[in-house]
């Protein structure tokens, strides 16, 4: 394993890369100090980005998931937020979206890895976020209590049907479950 490195398959990342990284996708941020930032997980490797902002790389490809799964539940932690807040309000744009955005974005997230790792799309989810997608209209002018309700009924269906789907076993591609 090089020096320095968590993982005999880790990538280089460097503040080269990242500020390589940064011209081609935030060009605004590109001149910006980058230094490394000192951390004790294993999962990215972590530069600052000027005096306020943080860059995480992935350390190996296979990681790249946590992110894209921390993606979806802060999009469903800032619809909690705005129901709690505002639970008597009809929707908004920015508010639907959070909420039954963010649920499906959750959903169709880990129907892929499903998919990935087990090699099956699961049908619960796929039917989950169109029945997503026909609430929206009606979250326009549903209080927001009701439309994260319903969100979270539409959850509590997918554990559901899982678990009556799958008997409480999951096919596995490492060992099979007789």
């Amino acid at each position: 394993m090089a020096e320095g490195k968590m993982h005999a398959d880790e990538v280089h990342t460097d503040a080269s890369l990242v500020g390589r990284l940064l011209a081609a996708q935030f060009p605004r941020w590109a001149d910006l100090p980058i230094r490394p930032f000192p951390s004790v997980g294993t999962v990215n490797a972590m530069y600052r980005l000027g005096d306020d902002m943080i860059v995480r790389l992935a350390r190996i490809g296979r990681y790249i998931e946590h992110a894209e799964k921390e993606h979806r539940i802060i999009a469903m932690a800032a619809a909690d937020e705005l129901t709690v807040a505002h639970p008597d309000n009809p929707g908004t744009p920015a508010s639907v979206a959070l909420i039954l955005v963010g649920t499906a974005l959750f959903l169709a997230g880990h129907a892929l890895f499903e998919r990935a790792v087990f090699g099956v799309l699961p049908w619960s989810r796929v039917i989950a976020i169109v029945v997503l997608a026909v609430l929206v209209p009606a979250g326009l002018v549903l209080p927001a209590i009701m439309l994260s309700g319903a969100a979270g009924l539409i959850m509590v269906g997918v554990a559901v049907w899982d678990t009556l789907a799958y008997g409480g076993y999951v096919r596995s591609p490492r060992r099979s479950i007789p």
